[in-house]
């Protein structure tokens, strides 16, 4: 080893040592709570809607977002956020819109430590809608008891679950994230992902289901479509549905099992690593 060499261990050896240090003084200064070392302040902000609205557009960084029925009779949004990056919510044109807006100077975005959770949540007095859109960055999703002709739902890293609707079709994109759907009447459900497991409990279609998934398995119980298609890359298929199919299934590496029926919608299902399994109760 040259000297050189030993002068640059001794002196990186020496900064990491430094850095050590002036943490734990950091950590000291705030008796080593260390979620004050954040320089994020978060705040509560109420916005009340006074306008009608048919429609719901939503789109947001890393808030939560949640769909609940108002009690006192008034349509409301409540934001937990950061008080520098608020959201924009306003009605125009039949529509309610929130959209992320950032007031931040360059500065704000150096902050190496940020603890606390922000999430959007609509306290609504309707129940029927025409479109209702959410586009998500990094948060879960949670809609229930409404209604809706088009129902769009998009995040990259969060979970979704949905009870309780009624929809024309419903589109569902997700990157990393679980998915459940539970007592859920529609048109037709589409839905694609790449990492995450998606669960149906009594989800019913009058046309189709697309359900695509890359790694995560497929969970169906009491579920029912005119035609399905199922498709994942790594995960098993299983579950129950309502009425007979006319199955084509296939499985590189794993079981079969399901039910020899002839009669019914088609019921495509297919894998590349994982079990296929479907009862049919009423057969």
């Amino acid at each position: 080893m040259g000297k050189s060499t030993k002068i640059w261990l001794i002196s990186a050896s020496a900064l990491v040592l430094v850095g050590i240090l002036v943490f734990t003084a950091a950590l000291a200064s705030v008796d080593f709570d260390i979620t004050k070392l954040s320089n994020t302040e978060y705040v509560t902000n109420e916005y009340s809607l006074t306008e009608d609205f048919e429609s719901i557009f939503i789109e947001a960084d890393t808030a939560d977002i949640i769909f609940k029925l108002s009690k006192n009779g008034e349509n409301r949004v409540v934001c937990r956020e950061n008080k520098k990056t608020p959201h924009t919510v306003k009605t125009e044109n039949g529509s309610l819109t929130i959209d992320p807006s950032d007031n931040r100077e360059w500065y704000d975005h150096i902050n190496i430590f940020s603890f606390g959770s922000t999430d959007i949540t609509l306290y609504l007095t309707e129940t029927e809608y025409e479109n209702i859109s959410v586009e998500v960055s990094t948060g879960d999703v949670h809609i229930g008891y409404i209604s809706a002709g088009e129902l769009d739902i998009e995040t990259s890293t969060g979970d979704i679950g949905i009870e309780d609707i009624w929809a024309g079709n419903i589109d569902i994109k997700v990157s990393t994230g679980d998915v459940t759907l539970t007592d859920i009447s529609c048109d037709s459900l589409k839905t694609e992902g790449d990492t995450g497991d998606i669960m149906l409990k009594t989800v019913v279609a009058e046309a189709k289901f697309d359900i695509k998934r890359s790694t995560g398995d497929v969970k169906l119980e009491g579920c029912d479509a005119e035609e399905l298609r199922i498709e994942t890359d790594t995960g098993d298929v299983v579950g129950t549905l309502l009425s007979e199919k006319i199955f084509i299934t296939e499985s590189d590496t794993g079981r079969i099992d399901v039910p020899e029926t002839t009669n019914g919608g088609r019921c495509e299902i297919t894998t590349d690593t994982g079990d296929i399994k479907i009862d049919i109760p009423s057969a």
